[in-house]
Order: structure tokens, then C-alpha cells, then sequence
């Protein structure tokens, strides 16, 4: 069986459990400003409806940060993604272009674009540039491969 590297999201969940209390924070500033400035809004109604809007979107992140998986292999990328039933293979002779961030960080988006205009946009995966970095070597190898038994 063919090995394979998942690329990681640790860093976006970290970053997400970090800001937390800022996102607390924020939610009860906007609840006491309702509160003091509205009479015509129920501020029960809006402080459960604002905290089930806050809950599902990072629920959302969540799930897709430990759900949506790319794995690398020497010839191409595995991309999984039971939610949204993506199970594709993309070949890494058919990849023409990366593009991410021009600076290493700790999480950004790369986007991959092919030889026959499709384009593929990974989310919050961890140390882009290195990443990037880790796909070109096996695009060059396996380029060498193909110019070598020719």
C-alpha cells in the first residue's frame, strides 16, 4: 500500500479554541447593547438565536476542519469529503499551478489549478508554503520519473 501524508488543520482548530473567549466576549457586548437600546426587540428571542447562529458556524468549521481530508501521495492527491460525498483523486501529473500565501503563517488557503481548468480551494491547512513545497517535490518527481523512461 502507498504511503501518504495528511495535510493537517491543527493549527486553525488551535486558533479557534484560542479566540473563543473573544467570541464570547463579542456575543455578550451585542446581547447588553440590544438590551439597553432596542424595546421592540425580545432580547431572550435574539441572545438564543444570535448564540445558535454563533454555535453552528463554528460548529461548521469544526466539522469540516476534521471531516474534509487531502492526503498526499507520491503520485497525486486524495481528496475526501464523506458531508459533501467528495471522493476525488487528483492526478499530481495534471497539476499546473499553487497558489497560496506569499509568506509562511500558521494556516491559509492554497488553491490548486490543473491542466484542464479545473481548480480545487483547500481551507485553512497548516503552513501553506511548506505544504506547497511538499506537493512540488512530488510533481517534480514524478516528472522525473516520466522524462527518465522516456
Amino acid at each position: 500500500m502507498d504511503t501518504s501524508v495528511k495535510i493537517s488543520r491543527e493549527n486553525h482548530l488551535n486558533h479557534l479554541v484560542a479566540i473563543m473567549p473573544l467570541i464570547s466576549i463579542l456575543y455578550c457586548i451585542q446581547c447588553i447593547i440590544m438590551y439597553n437600546f432596542s424595546a421592540d426587540i425580545q432580547i431572550g428571542d435574539y441572545a438564543i438565536s444570535l448564540g445558535v447562529m454563533i454555535s453552528v458556524i463554528l460548529g461548521m468549521m469544526v466539522h469540516y476542519d476534521n471531516n474534509h481530508n487531502i492526503y498526499i501521495y507520491k503520485d497525486h492527491l486524495h481528496v475526501k469529503f464523506s458531508t459533501l460525498g467528495t471522493d476525488e483523486r487528483i492526478e499530481m501529473s495534471s497539476i499546473q499551478e499553487i497558489i497560496t500565501s506569499n509568506k509562511e503563517c500558521q494556516f491559509s488557503n492554497i488553491i490548486l489549478k490543473t491542466k484542464d481548468n479545473k481548480r480545487y480551494i483547500f481551507y485553512f491547512i497548516d503552513f501553506p508554503l511548506k505544504t506547497k513545497a511538499l506537493i512540488e517535490s512530488h510533481i517534480n518527481e514524478v516528472e522525473d520519473l516520466f522524462s527518465n523512461a522516456a
